[in-house]
């Protein structure tokens, strides 16, 4: 399958998974919603893991590389999540979205080289990234009452592209290694461990998990790991895994998207042109 079809499947899944984090964080806190969705994505890939009969492999290199995916795609998600519960989410998933901008440039460095129309629908998808992260707020963004406002969300989204930038380019590089499995299984044990001891030392940010929350967090899990299964399948080259990530960013779509049809998020003309940009982009890479 095409690394940007792969790339496709990882939007739906992270689009799908970083909305129904807007009612999780927002009910159960941001600690204790990631806590909940990286323990039942940890449980649920591990009866998968088991069924498959996933070997086990523990090499004596790559260890540097599995921490800093674990740190960066836990850190990110984490800031993911708290600028999406303080919103707008038009404004914070594009801004976010945009974190093949970090990954190209690493590939630069490394020497990979895309064809002419691969460069012009990468930029066309990058460009609709930025246009909507321009104009997303609107009026909505006067509704942002968390401290800071508007420019400390607009910090938090950023950082969090960076981290979950270099976390995905640690953890390709980790892959080969470990299995993609194995790898995605040890960033969720690492990160429902991180999560749990945070919530452990502060008290105060924990809250008690309804069992009617559970299936979604469990839902919101299978989506977050199933995309990160396919962003890594998409990744096993090293021509292909440029268009997988800048593919996958497109996931700000599908969540404004359904912040729009859901929560009645308003959304500008320009926005609405900048997200056909980006199913354009996306259709042309994955043509490709």
């Amino acid at each position: 399958m095409p690394p940007a079809l792969w790339g496709s499947l990882t939007a739906l899944g992270w689009g799908s998974a970083d909305f129904l984090s807007r009612f999780t964080g927002g009910r159960l806190g941001v600690l204790t919603a990631l806590a909940g969705m990286m323990g039942s994505s940890f449980f649920l890939l591990s009866l998968y893991a088991w069924h498959a009969g996933m070997p086990l492999r523990l090499p004596a290199e790559g260890w540097p590389a599995l921490i800093g995916a674990a740190l960066g795609i836990v850190i990110g998600t984490l800031l993911l999540y708290w600028g999406l519960v303080r919103g707008p989410i038009s404004l914070v998933a594009p801004i976010v979205g945009a974190y093949p901008v970090w990954n190209i440039a690493l590939a630069l460095f490394e020497g990979i080289s895309p064809s002419l129309w691969q460069w012009l629908a990468m930029v066309a998808v990058i460009c609709g990234v930025f246009v909507v992260a321009r104009l997303g707020g609107g009026a909505d963004a006067k509704a942002v009452k968390a401290p800071g406002g508007v420019p400390a969300t607009l910090v938090i989204a950023l950082s969090s592209s960076l981290s979950i930038a270099l976390g995905i380019a640690a953890a390709q590089s980790a892959a080969p290694r470990f299995g993609e499995l194995q790898m995605l299984l040890a960033i969720r044990l690492f990160g429902t461990a991180l999560t749990l001891l945070i919530l452990m030392l502060m008290p105060r940010l924990r809250r008690p998990v309804p069992w009617r929350w559970w299936p979604v967090l469990g839902l919101q899990g299978l989506l977050d790991g199933g995309a990160y299964l396919a962003l890594f399948a998409g990744s096993r080259s090293a021509d292909g895994a440029h268009s997988a990530l800048v593919v996958a960013s497109a996931f700000c779509a599908v969540t404004v998207v359904l912040a729009w049809a859901i929560l009645r998020e308003r959304i500008v003309a320009g926005q609405w042109l900048a997200i056909s940009v980006i199913v354009a982009g996306v259709a042309v890479l994955t043509a490709l």
